[in-house]
C-alpha cells in the first residue's frame, strides 16, 4: 500500500456519462519526466471541453483512458522539476495549460507554463490559458483595447472599426511565450480576467453541471487547495 505522503486527492470519471461520474478519489502523486515539472494545483479552469470528454461526445476522435482526470487549465506551484527543465525553479508560482489539471499535484510540460505575475491570484490565473478567447470579443473591448485570438489573426479592418489593436497568436507545444504575453498584458492594465463562480473540488459535480448550461459570464474555477 502507498504511503499517505505519496497519495494526493484527484478528480476522476471512469466511464463516460453526465456529472454523475465524477468523483473525488485517492490516487498516486505524479512525478515528472524529462522537460515536465510537477506543479502542486492552486486552481483549474473548468472549460467546455473538459465534460465534453466526460460526457462521451468525443470519444471517437479524442478517446481518453479511463479512470480520467479532466482538466487542462491550472495555476500553481512549481514543487518538482524533471530532468532538462530550464526557464523554471522550484517554488515559482505559475500558470498554463497541461492535462489531469483537476488534482492536487499534476504534470506539466515546462514549456506550457509561465511565471504567474504577483497582481493575479491563482483563481484569476487559472481562466487565462484556454479562456481568454470570447464569441463578443470585438464589443467589449474598449476604445484603444487589444484583441489577442488564439485562433487565427483578426481582420486588421474589423479592428480599425472598433477602435482597438489586434494580433493572433497559434498554440503549439511551447506556448510559454504567448502566456508570457497574457501575463504582460494583465500587468500593463489591458487585460482583466473575469472570474464567474467558485467551487471546491469536492464539488466538481455542481461545476460542470454550471459550465454545461452556459453559466452566464466569467470563467468557473475549482479552488484546489489555499
Amino acid at each position: 500500500m502507498a504511503a499517505s505522503a505519496d497519495l494526493m486527492r484527484a478528480v476522476r470519471f471512469h466511464e463516460y456519462g453526465d456529472p454523475s461520474v465524477l468523483r473525488v478519489d485517492d490516487v498516486l502523486r505524479p512525478r515528472p519526466g524529462a522537460g515536465e515539472v510537477l506543479v502542486e494545483v492552486r486552481a483549474a479552469g473548468v472549460n467546455p471541453i473538459d465534460w465534453k470528454l466526460r460526457s462521451g461526445h468525443l470519444q471517437a476522435f479524442m478517446p481518453v483512458e479511463l479512470p480520467h482526470i479532466p482538466g487542462i487549465d491550472l495555476a500553481g506551484t512549481v514543487s518538482e522539476l524533471g530532468p532538462g527543465v530550464t526557464g523554471l525553479i522550484l517554488g515559482d508560482d505559475v500558470f498554463g495549460r497541461g492535462q489531469g489539471a483537476y488534482a492536487e499535484y499534476a504534470t506539466v510540460p515546462a514549456q506550457s507554463m509561465a511565471r504567474k505575475p504577483e497582481v493575479l491570484s491563482f483563481v484569476q490565473a487559472a481562466t487565462l490559458p484556454v479562456g481568454g478567447v470570447t464569441d463578443r470579443s470585438w464589443s467589449v473591448l474598449r476604445k484603444g483595447g487589444i484583441l489577442v485570438s488564439a485562433v487565427g489573426v483578426p481582420q486588421p479592418e474589423r479592428a480599425e472599426q472598433h477602435g482597438v489593436r489586434a494580433s493572433g497568436v497559434q498554440a503549439g507545444p511551447d506556448i510559454r511565450p504567448i502566456l508570457a504575453q497574457l501575463a504582460a498584458l494583465v500587468v500593463d492594465g489591458n487585460l482583466k480576467p473575469l472570474v464567474g463562480q467558485r467551487f471546491p473540488l469536492a464539488e466538481v459535480e455542481a461545476a460542470h453541471r454550471a459550465s454545461e448550461t452556459g453559466h452566464g459570464r466569467g470563467r468557473i474555477v475549482l479552488e484546489v487547495s489555499d
